[in-house]
């Protein structure tokens, strides 16, 4: 059975809020002034994944971190929705006009999706481990099947702290790595984000909007690619097609880690991002 460890919500130092949808309750944190970030998490994760840099961005910056539909605090029904229009409505109740989009993963899919569709709202963009609507599946390495047909028989029995702890080896170590590479502290945490999205299950009518492929080039706001060094090699590959289209965009790796950088060296990767907004 999969468990919540509620405490690990205790971020006493932000302020928390929900926002009421006709449908839903979005619930995030916010923190600071001025020039605004929102982040946005990966699958595997939900706002909490954004904590070293909430605090660290909240000093000089209006720095916005929520839950998805399906993840963490944020509560919904199983009604056609669109995740553009819940970002478009956080962006709306905190009164941005425009913001710093800074997405992991599924998180990056819908900035690069929100910077189509608005490209006057989005600032700039920092896309992590990213990925994008349409996006073709690459070939994977030999590991990487194994690892995923692991899954997949996990997935057929329902098995579900089967997949929880795969996934923590596939997203959190990186498939190339021995599982239990990363700090248990950071396990745990992961655990418990990706357990409360698997508990919830699938959302199955969400509306996503076409594919972004042939349309990469027409973001025109400046743009940084953050992958980590031990991730899928789908996804250096996703980096390389993101980086050939998006005239200048930055691409930076970080040495050490796989899907979520931002949680196993936050200082390094804050550093790459301030050096970025400040260019």
């Amino acid at each position: 059975m999969v468990t919540s460890k509620t405490h690990l919500y205790d971020e006493p130092m932000n302020e928390q809020f929900e926002i009421n949808l006709s449908s839903a309750k979005i619930a995030g944190v916010r923190s600071g002034s001025g020039r605004a970030i929102v982040f946005l998490h990966a699958g595997v994760a939900d706002h909490r994944m954004w904590t070293p840099q909430i605090d660290e961005f909240g000093r000089t910056h209006t720095a916005i971190a929520y839950d998805r539909r399906g993840f963490g605090k944020t509560t919904t029904l199983d009604v056609p929705f669109r995740h553009l229009d819940d970002l478009e409505a956080l962006m709306n109740h905190h009164e941005l006009d425009k913001a710093i989009l800074c997405g992991c993963s599924q998180g990056s899919r819908i900035a690069i999706d929100f910077a189509l569709a608005h490209p006057g709202r989005a600032e700039r963009l920092v896309l992590v481990g990213a990925t994008y609507t349409g996006a073709p599946w690459e070939e994977i390495t030999e590991r990487e099947k194994e690892l995923a047909k692991q899954l997949h028989e996990a997935e057929q029995i329902g098995d579900l702290d089967a997949i929880n702890e795969l996934e923590s080896h596939l997203w959190l170590d990186g498939p190339s790595a021995g599982s239990g590479r990363v700090a248990q502290s950071l396990r745990e945490l992961f655990l418990d984000m990706n357990g409360i999205a698997l508990a919830a299950g699938e959302l199955t009518k969400e509306i996503e909007p076409p594919g972004a492929g042939e349309k990469l080039s027409n973001i025109s706001c400046p743009t940084l690619l953050i992958e980590g060094e031990l991730d899928f090699e789908m996804i250096h590959q996703r980096h390389q097609t993101l980086s050939s289209a998006i005239a200048g965009s930055v691409r930076v790796e970080i040495s050490g880690t796989a899907h979520l950088p931002s949680m196993e060296k936050p200082d390094q990767f804050s550093a790459h991002v301030r050096g970025f907004l400040s260019s």
